[in-house]
Order: C-alpha cells, then sequence, then structure tokens
C-alpha cells in the first residue's frame, strides 16, 4: 500500500482534530456563511472563528470567496 494513502489521511485527521473545525464544517454543510455568521452560530469569537477558518483554508478543506 502507498504512503500517499496515509499522508492523505493523517492530514485529513489533522484537519478535523479540532471540535470546533468539525462544528465549522457542520455549520457549512449547506450553506456558505460569513465569519461572523460562523463566529455568531457557534459562540465563538470572530477572531477565533477566522484562526480555524485559516488552518482549513491552507490545508485544502474550504475556500474563500468574497
Amino acid at each position: 500500500m502507498s504512503t500517499d494513502l496515509f499522508d492523505l489521511h493523517a492530514e485529513f485527521c489533522a484537519i478535523f482534530s479540532s471540535q470546533i473545525r468539525l462544528r465549522i464544517m457542520w455549520a457549512l454543510k449547506d450553506d456558505e456563511k460569513t465569519v461572523t455568521e460562523l463566529a455568531n452560530q457557534l459562540g465563538i469569537t470572530v477572531a477565533n472563528t477566522s484562526q480555524h477558518l485559516t488552518i482549513m483554508r491552507n490545508r485544502g478543506a474550504v475556500e474563500t470567496r468574497r
């Protein structure tokens, strides 16, 4: 078996090792939202939400649109 599969799996697990990032993905499952909408829905600060989204964006889990 290729180590690439294990690398991919490890990266996926790293992205979603955070409960907040899992909650963000759940919140985005039906529709896109602004950072402020996500923060309000999750009950966390905009800054914290933005930090998690940056991690997710850098690893290809979400995309940004203005």
